[in-house]
């Protein structure tokens, strides 16, 4: 293995550091227990985090963390984690003026514009260094820093890619077309234990059609679309139970790593190492194009904490309690009784 590729590894493997500062504080079991709904939530509530709560792409002081994983896992395999499917132009058109405008509008002290006019628009990216300039139908044209090198490789595959590698969030695009839904984009260096690779260019029943519980929404997909372009944007959560902290957990390990080292999901009760793992999702509609946009963001925080917390614990015991077995084999919780018992504890 050559020095560059150990390097991305060792990148890889790395956990996130959770003793950052201005991490959002998301708990999404309320009923203490696990149940497979749309849950959507109108975009803009207050969920305890202030202001965060109303932006699309949340920065915290672990941005530069979540940079480096996402360039480490490009430079694995950009295939693995940026997939394209049939994306329209129109589609393409819309998702990346609105994310250009939400960052200048939500972090403008992260983002300006040092030129827009008719043929070229100029996004400088204070925490990256970068400058991505588009051309006047927003195709990315061409990267620009201070030392004239991107620390991007390979180099950015398009706006989308380049859009994607200065947010937190990974993002995802569905469109709706008379012959049915097509995910069309998706860029997704945080998997949790599923590939990009596996999902695009498939309707939203096959995509879905693994997780246990998820017949009902199913069958209501036509109506869940119809709402998320004509009434939304929504919020809405996922959480399950991770024994590292890691964001990128793709189904296949890069070479050179072993798989049971890769795949994780081993609970040590006499060395503990748990966390509640929850992404924030977020969907927002455009009618010109009937595309969707989905971003979704990962959080971790630490069991050991969360014990400390009786409420919290307790909601956690009986959501975990109340899965179903394949949902227990679907999330990777073969060590119930066990990670039960160490709540408890």
């Amino acid at each position: 293995m050559s020095e560059s590729s150990s390097l991305v590894n060792e990148c890889l493997l790395e956990e996130l550091n959770l003793h950052g500062q201005n991490v959002a504080d998301y708990f999404p079991i309320h009923k203490g227990i696990y149940e497979v709904t749309p849950g959507f939530r109108q975009w803009g509530q207050d969920l305890g985090n202030g202001p965060a709560d109303g932006q699309l792409f949340q920065f915290d002081s672990h941005q530069s963390q979540y940079r480096r994983q996402k360039l480490c896992a490009r430079q694995e395999a950009l295939e693995k984690y940026y997939c394209l499917d049939r994306l329209s132009d129109q589609a393409r058109y819309e998702v990346t003026a609105f994310v250009i405008n939400r960052l200048l509008h939500e972090h403008p002290e992260r983002f300006h514009l040092l030129q827009a006019g008719k043929t070229e628009a100029r996004l400088a990216c204070s925490d990256s260094g970068e400058t991505l300039v588009f051309d006047k139908d927003l195709y990315l044209s061409s990267v620009e820093t201070a030392t004239s090198k991107s620390d991007s490789q390979p180099a950015y595959h398009d706006a989308i890619d380049a859009l994607a590698c200065q947010v937190q969030e990974d993002l995802a695009i569905t469109e709706l077309t008379p012959a049915g839904d097509n995910l069309s984009a998706i860029h997704l260096c945080f998997p949790n234990h599923w590939a990009a690779s596996a999902k695009v260019g498939r309707p939203f029943l096959d995509i879905h059609e693994p997780v246990p519980g998820m017949g009902r929404i199913n069958q209501q997909s036509s109506q869940i679309f119809n709402a998320i372009i004509n009434k939304g944007p929504y919020v809405r959560f996922a959480w399950g139970i991770s024994t590292d902290s890691r964001l990128n957990h793709h189904p296949v390990a890069p070479l050179g790593i072993a798989d049971t080292v890769w795949r994780g999901r081993s609970f040590d009760r006499d060395h503990p190492k748990v966390f509640l793992r929850v992404e924030r999702q977020s969907v927002w509609g455009f009618s010109a194009s009937q595309a969707i946009l989905f971003t979704i963001r990962t959080y971790f925080y630490d069991l050991a904490q969360i014990k400390q917390d009786t409420k919290r614990r307790n909601l956690l015991i009986s959501a975990i309690d109340s899965m179903s077995e394949p949902a227990l084999a679907y999330k990777g919780l073969g060590y119930k009784k066990e990670l039960i018992a160490w709540l408890l504890n």
